[in-house]
């Protein structure tokens, strides 16, 4: 069953000179509730049936679940097409170095998807003892097939040559297109960080805490490795022991080139306070969404363009959400593209929020209903957003009654409405825009954006009356005109009109 949410409830975060209103229309279709039955047969847990999911650019979805049992399971697919990946009992991958008839006896929350690839971490019981072993590993199955990526004590790291101590099981690992990155403690007496990148099958070190960094004297730790879904890059947070240098997000290519991204004191375009401190954060086309602490002691998060800069998504205290009230930000953030997903806190609630290009869209609200359910609690979790997807999960009550569900979602953005007439992209119809067309009059050189000509272009070939009529019908206009058949031009611009004749009368 689909529940589109119509309710575009907005609110601007970044100056109005900074920013442009593109609001997110969205639409939320359940992918499973607790009502139903579990992989095992048995029932889904009725309070908190499923943790947040993963989400793939293609809209498959991952997640644990757990019955009534309280037995777990891994599972992926879109809405009425789920399978079960891996469940509690079934057997350990023969790629582990765990003795003979381990099992599966737990999973953690932070499950990931991409194509046909899901990542996560388990903990097993060992020898089918029924012995519950703390000692995690990290299973990456490609269609189906589980294979083990990283082994606590089991597998060899490439720095020290010594199997790894242990393995981050929240942030500590991201998941690209045929690559995944990871967090892990070496086995040595400083038990350092290093963080290592799987690709073709072996594993290779994009930075460990004795590397030399980039700048300042050296790391104190390093974490929350992600690897970009569309491009190259891998990003991570470094803190530093550089007195006021806390703290580094860096990227690099693919383990190639290493960039300091942003820093300690830098800028936040839209905020009054600079940078303090980096954690977790994700990169998609280059770009990077990421949670920071400012210098007033602020939570934010910030959104950083492939070009470059930070620019304020939201800031604890300050901002404002859609449906009311100041909001207090929670740590899980994902990014799609240029639309950044966060959860969060308001007044208590819990609250699910987008933002693209300086405008926040409100998901979801506890309180609000949903197929029945009265929502509680949202789960949301970094790899939640991507493509045009974004998935989370929920409880509450039916009825009176404990209740829970995982949702995927589909988004889109609002194009920036075109001004017709703006040929240089001004924000006003201008000058500078009459004088792109004069001074090309006749020719078959248009200077100027093809998309604000009158009827969205493209340009026929040569600058004539269609580009002056673009101009002298929205002289002065900063906003974009239902233009459908023409404007009939007011008084000033019937003279500006006239005005054009007689230059153009001059120039010839």
């Amino acid at each position: 069953m689909k529940s589109s949410l119509t309710r575009l409830l907005t609110a601007l975060v970044l100056p109005a000179s900074l920013a442009q209103a593109n609001p997110i229309d969205f639409q939320l279709e359940q992918v499973a509730n607790s009502s139903q039955t579990a992989p095992s047969g048995n029932g889904y847990t009725a309070s908190d049936a499923f943790r947040e999911p993963g989400v793939s650019s293609t809209g498959a979805v991952a997640f644990r679940s757990s019955d009534a049992n309280f037995d777990q399971f891994i599972e992926a697919g879109t809405p009425g097409a789920l399978s079960t990946i891996a469940s509690s009992g079934d057997p350990v991958p023969a790629s582990s170095t765990l003795p003979a008839n381990s099992t599966y006896d737990s999973f953690d929350d932070n499950v990931q998807i991409e194509g046909d690839t899901a990542l996560f971490t388990a903990s097993p019981n060992v020898g089918g003892s029924g012995v519950d072993f703390d000692q995690q590993f990290l299973v990456q199955s490609v269609s189906g097939v589980p294979t083990v990526v990283l082994q606590e004590l089991g597998t060899v790291s490439p720095v020290t040559g010594l199997p790894i101590s242990r393995i981050d099981n929240s942030e500590g690992y991201g998941l690209g297109v045929g690559r995944s990155v990871y967090e892990i403690n070496e086995t040595n007496a400083a038990e350092d960080k290093s963080i290592l990148l799987f690709q073709g099958g072996s594993l290779s070190v994009i930075q460990t805490e004795t590397d030399t960094p980039p700048i300042g004297t050296a790391y104190r730790s390093l974490s929350d490795p992600y690897a970009d879904r569309n491009g190259p890059g891998i990003i991570f947070q470094a803190d530093m022991d550089s007195g006021a240098l806390e703290s580094l997000l860096l990227t690099e290519d693919n383990g190639a080139t290493l960039s300091v991204v942003a820093q300690t004191g830098d800028s936040v375009t839209g905020s009054t306070s600079s940078l303090t401190s980096i954690f977790e954060g994700e990169i998609d086309f280059g770009n990077i969404a990421v949670e920071v602490i400012l210098d007033n002691g602020n939570q934010g998060v910030v959104f950083i363009p492939t070009g470059g800069g930070l620019q304020a998504v939201a800031e604890v205290g300050t901002t404002v959400a859609p449906g009311g009230g100041v909001l207090t930000l929670r740590n899980e953030v994902s990014l799609s593209g240029e639309t950044v997903f966060f959860d969060g806190e308001v007044n208590g609630d819990d609250v699910l929020l987008a933002w693209n290009d300086g405008m926040l869209t409100e998901i979801l609200r506890a309180g609000d209903v949903l197929d029945g359910i009265t929502v509680e609690d949202i789960a949301f979790n970094r790899g939640g957003a991507a493509g045009e997807f974004f998935g989370f999960s929920i409880s509450g009550t039916t009825s009176g009654n404990p209740a829970s569900a995982v949702y995927r979602g589909t988004f889109s953005v609002t194009p920036d409405p075109v001004l017709v007439g703006d040929y240089n992209n001004s924000g006003q119809v201008e000058q500078g825009d009459l004088d792109i067309v004069l001074q090309n009059w006749g020719t078959a050189t248009f200077t100027g954006d093809e998309n604000a000509l009158v009827g969205g272009g493209p340009f026929d070939g040569t600058v004539d009356q269609n580009e002056l009529d673009g101009v002298l019908q929205n002289w002065g206009s900063t906003s974009a005109p239902d233009f459908d058949g023409g404007v009939v031009p007011e008084p000033a611009s019937l003279a500006l009109l006239s005005l054009g004749g007689l230059m153009l009368a001059r120039r010839h």
